[in-house]
């Protein structure tokens, strides 16, 4: 601690050590003032201020018992986020007034419990606001985990030797797909990576993902989405027509150098056209954020802030799960509570659209946390039996059977949730097409073709 003093007495020499001594007795008492106030001891957790070094500065260590240390950080680390800030952006948000990129930021930055169960709380009344206790349910069909990428967070990636290919049939996948409408869910999401079998020179490829759509489609009557990854306009065109309604393409991130990394070798820009080209032919997009994998909450900001300007349908986050055999399987993960943090936040800027609470990352265990941060839709439900696998988890709860309606439906009871019927979720399928329609109409005329439209899409203020 530094004493400030009068000038005009520091000469004499009488003043220099009576300074000096002034200066140390009062350091010395503050210090010691501090560790009492600030020694705490509730049971089994102690909470104590260590002084390490010179000035003012302080690590809080917590300690669980006598020997486990839990967790280190700085002082000013776990003090509260300004709370009548947070209590007006959150009441701003309820509103559904827009928050601005620093208010998004200021939401991502929370660390305190409390303030972050007053964001969870906020999403979910918003949440129950727009579609009350109603969650839709995902079946999952892994079709093919060939790819012809070689995304460096991803366990399918093509140069992954402990991968496990497999290319499922027709038959094969249309049988799984009845068993899960038999169940109840509301959707049928066809993934796969983009499969080098997909992108034959003949063609053949599509036609056989085009009769998938159609055959799905007739054996169930739900609505289908998929993820082949990049594919040509006019096939995009053939999925609609053929009964698709939604089109899954993920950029992970909105930081270039960050998608060059993740993703190396492929165009940002042409995946980025691929959603807004979809969205121009009538599918849905879904798009989704990776968290955990370099970014930084500035970056995430700016992926919700992309994501709104794309209008997408339903926006997703997911923690990383290292993955062995790719580059990134040494990574740290990062907090679970991340992607819950980012998903309350995006449900306070995506009030009125799908935001998924993924069983692929942390399998049932976690979903009960993820629908209480503003999630309505339960995605990843796989049927055992079938040789399927999940993505990030690719074989978590799966063969188990936890990953099924039954297990789920016990989730909802306990957090005060109800399943939609499938005329619910058909309702707001076709409330959300009405309104894309309208928006495409409402562009500016030079801004209907595609590169224009994105230029104009990524250049609007928020």
């Amino acid at each position: 601690m530094k004493i400030t003093h009068n000038a005009a007495l520091s000469f004499h020499p009488i003043f220099i050590p009576l300074n000096q001594l002034l200066g140390a007795i009062l350091d010395f008492g503050l210090r010691m003032c501090c560790i009492a106030l600030l020694y705490h001891n509730y049971g089994n957790i102690i909470y104590k201020y260590r002084y390490l070094g010179a000035g003012t500065q302080c690590r809080l260590q917590f300690f669980h018992g006598p020997w486990f240390l839990f967790n280190q950080m700085t002082s000013t680390s776990i003090m509260k986020t300004d709370p009548i800030r947070l209590n007006s952006t959150l009441a701003k948000a309820k509103e559904g007034s827009v928050l601005s990129k620093s208010d998004i930021t200021f939401l991502l930055n929370l660390e305190d419990n409390e303030q972050i169960d007053l964001l969870f709380q906020a999403a979910c009344d918003v949440r129950s606001k727009h579609f009350g206790d109603t969650i839709f349910l995902y079946g999952f069909i892994y079709t093919s985990t060939y790819c012809r990428n070689d995304c460096h967070f991803c366990f399918f990636r093509s140069s992954n030797p402990q991968s496990r290919r497999y290319r499922k049939a027709t038959p094969e996948i249309v049988a799984a797909a009845r068993r899960l409408a038999d169940s109840g869910v509301h959707l049928i999401d066809l993934t796969m990576g983009e499969d080098p079998a997909l992108f034959d020179s003949d063609g053949a490829g599509f036609d056989r993902l085009i009769d998938l759509i159609e055959s799905i489609r007739k054996a169930t009557g739900l609505p289908i989405m998929v993820s082949p990854g990049v594919i040509p306009e006019n096939i995009l065109s053939r999925l609609a027509e053929a009964g698709a309604s939604w089109y899954a393409c993920y950029q992970e991130t909105h930081q270039r150098k960050l998608f060059n990394q993740l993703r190396p070798g492929q165009d940002y820009d042409l995946r980025l056209k691929s959603k807004l080209k979809a969205h121009g032919i009538g599918l849905l997009i879904e798009e989704g954020l990776l968290c955990g994998a370099g970014e930084t909450k500035g970056d995430i900001a700016e992926s919700i802030a992309v994501m709104q300007r794309l209008d997408a349908d339903q926006v997703r986050v997911m923690n990383f799960v290292p993955q062995p055999g790719t580059p990134m399987e040494n990574r740290t993960p990062s907090d679970p509570q991340k992607e819950m943090l980012i998903s309350a936040v995006m449900r306070l800027l995506f009030p009125d659209r799908l935001i998924p609470a993924s069983l692929d990352v942390d399998g049932l265990a976690g979903l009960k946390q993820r629908l209480e941060a503003g999630a309505n839709v339960v995605t990843s439900i796989v049927p055992s039996g079938e040789g399927l696998a999940g993505v990030a988890q690719h074989t978590l709860d799966i063969e188990e059977g936890r990953r099924t309606i039954t297990s789920v439906l016990k989730v909802l009871e306990t957090c005060g949730l109800r399943t939609a019927t499938v005329e619910e979720y058909l309702a707001w399928i076709r409330s959300r097409q009405e309104a894309v329609k309208k928006l495409l109409m409402n562009l500016p005329a030079a801004s209907r073709g595609v590169s224009l439209k994105v230029k104009f899409i990524l250049s609007q203020p928020r």
